[in-house]
């Protein structure tokens, strides 16, 4: 029997892991996790992958309004360089990172829509994801139901403030310098990330890595629109080698969208060849 693996209460579920994400054996901080990217070549698309089937739609309800209040609660307080770079640029499910995005919600509640995350009196559960815990066990992670929406909103809102000049191609994404740009840099970075959630950024990694001009064009689309979910799902068939093996890939598309969209913003950061996209401070800071 396949594994399938599970992230969120809303999954993104993957019936088998690419060779670079099966060697995933650890979270600990001290040993960060490889990040492996491979040139892939272009491949026809896999029409069996634009017909694989969503995940049910009570789960796409809820993933898609969850981001929706993410995306009007970001745009509500229009972050500046000083508030997004500590949470965008920050490692993933570090304490610092998890913190700094929870004192974010914290401190303009005004934007935000009522939401039971908004009883946590910890600020860095309420950065954090949670039920982020180990497949097919009782591990459950404290944190906030809309963390993980509530960062790919801001990464969203990053992009297009400070990266809109930006449009990766495969030219670069396959380029030596930029992918080994990328692996040095996001080895570390991710060495917080959950095994599973750790496994899902690789693959998408990989899927922007082989289309980075559809990843641009998803992440432009409207969120929960029919054009986004045409996107995305034809990202999957033309990037259909970051799943070998895989005969059923079943996905939400408000979560791949947010994974598209951090790896995207990473892909960035090596073509342009910065530590950063988004700036310390803005200049009239």
């Amino acid at each position: 029997m396949k594994p399938t693996l599970f992230f969120l209460p809303l999954s993104i579920a993957v019936v088998v892991l690419p060779v670079s994400a099966q060697r995933i054996s650890t979270n600990n901080a001290d040993n960060a996790p490889p990040i492996t990217v491979r040139g892939i070549p272009d491949a026809p698309p896999n029409p069996k992958a634009t017909l694989n089937p969503r995940v049910p739609g009570s789960f796409q309800i809820e993933s898609s309004n969850a981001y929706s209040r993410a995306d009007i609660f970001v745009r509500c307080v229009g972050p500046d360089a000083k508030a997004l770079w500590p949470i965008v640029e920050g490692p993933p499910n570090e304490t610092t990172t998890a913190t700094m995005q929870g004192l974010f919600v914290m401190h303009n509640r005004a934007c935000r829509i009522a939401g039971s995350e908004l009883g946590l009196a910890n600020p860095t559960d309420l950065g954090r994801y949670s039920n982020a815990g180990t497949p097919n066990s009782d591990s459950q992670v404290s944190g906030s139901p809309t963390a993980f929406y509530d960062r790919g909103a801001l990464i969203e809102y990053a992009i297009k403030k400070y990266a809109a000049d930006v449009r990766v191609t495969k030219a670069d994404t396959h380029s030596e310098p930029v992918v080994n740009r990328f692996i040095a840099v996001e080895q570390g970075r991710n060495r917080f990330r959950w095994p599973e959630d750790l496994a899902y950024f690789k693959i998408a990694a990989c899927m922007v890595q082989a289309q980075p001009e559809l990843s641009s064009d998803l992440i432009a689309s409207k969120p929960g629109s029919v054009n986004a979910s045409r996107i995305g799902f034809t990202i999957i068939a033309r990037a259909h080698l970051c799943v070998p093996r895989a005969r059923h890939i079943e996905v939400d598309p408000t979560q791949f969208r947010v994974y598209i969209a951090d790896a995207y913003y990473r892909w960035a950061e090596a073509t342009k060849g910065v530590d950063a996209l988004v700036p310390a401070r803005d200049e009239a800071s």
